[in-house]
């Protein structure tokens, strides 16, 4: 058995459809928590489910952030894995049952479904993660038709917390969420880290899950766009490759990206996000993070 843990700051009919579907489509008796992130109005919820349904919730009474949620998520998971799940998001018949099994192989510590826009004609969401070699964070194949992602199961460079199952042991071995992350690219940095230490991440493309996108820690533009640019900036500076001039690639990249921005009128929270990851980066470096090996990962698509 699994558990889900599905932190929400605002609750409501997202949410609701999201616990709907665990309960139509999940095992008899499947243990879900969610994480009230600064205690949103969940009343009606237990009223509006099955009586089958294990359904616990942990309140926390400020806004914290999503890695501060999920951690006090994990601290009442009991089972052997755990599927984070946004609360925009919702699952498919026998969407878990595939997954399970990729855990077979014990080195396997994360496995990302195939997900999918919530729109017409099956278009990609994610199908996890990748980082260009000049720090550029995206999902995979993310706007493409969903036949062309591999009809088999396939190794990924990072599992996205949109819906990402996890190996409980393998969280705990590299300490969880780091919450100096807040939101955002936090699911990169958790991922980059259990492959540090050894863990192997695949995507599982016969799971699907469908996402909204966009909704489940909704931000003013401002914040949101500040907590990207700090993360990004982050990930590139703990994860270095090999690549040569990757630090001038990076630097070029952050150029060009100037140039929309000031269209957009966002290049202030664009750049302060850059000080902000430079200035703090030495004071809030990854948590439990191990000596890490330069390398090129070649996750593409």
């Amino acid at each position: 058995m699994f558990s889900v843990l599905i932190p929400t700051k605002h609750g409501g009919k997202l949410l609701l459809r999201c616990l709907k579907s665990l309960f139509e489509h999940g095992p008899i008796g499947l243990n879900v928590v969610i994480v009230a992130d600064g205690a949103p109005d969940l009343s009606g919820i237990r009223d509006s489910l099955p009586e089958f349904m294990s359904l616990e919730i942990v309140t926390v009474d400020q806004t914290l952030g999503f890695c501060h949620a999920v951690n006090r998520g994990l601290e009442v998971i009991y089972h052997q894995w755990v599927q984070l799940l946004n609360d925009d998001a919702f699952v498919t018949q026998n969407w878990f049952e595939p997954i399970i099994k990729c855990f077979n192989d014990p080195q396997v510590g994360a496995v990302a479904p195939l997900i999918l826009q919530d729109k017409p004609g099956e278009i990609v969401d994610s199908a996890g993660d990748t980082v260009h070699y000049w720090g550029r964070i995206r999902k995979r194949f993310r706007g493409k038709p969903a036949h062309l992602v591999p009809k088999v199961v396939h190794p990924v460079l990072a599992c996205g917390g949109c819906a990402g199952f996890f190996l409980v042991e393998a969280l705990k071995e590299i300490g969880g969420w780091d919450e100096a992350m807040v939101a955002y690219f936090d699911d990169v940095d958790v991922s980059l880290r259990l492959r540090e230490m050894g863990w192997k991440i695949v995507c599982q493309p016969i799971s699907i899950v469908i996402h909204s996108g966009g909704q489940s820690y909704g931000s003013p533009v401002g914040r949101l766009l500040q907590l990207q640019s700090r993360n990004e900036e982050w990930i590139f500076l703990r994860y270095p490759t090999r690549v040569f001039g990757s630090g001038l690639a990076r630097f070029f990249w952050n150029a060009l990206r100037l140039i929309p921005h000031l269209f957009w009128g966002t290049i202030g929270p664009f750049l302060f996000g850059k000080w902000e990851a430079w200035v703090g980066f030495h004071g809030k470096k990854a948590i439990n993070k191990p000596e890490l090996e330069r390398k090129f990962w070649p996750f593409g698509a």
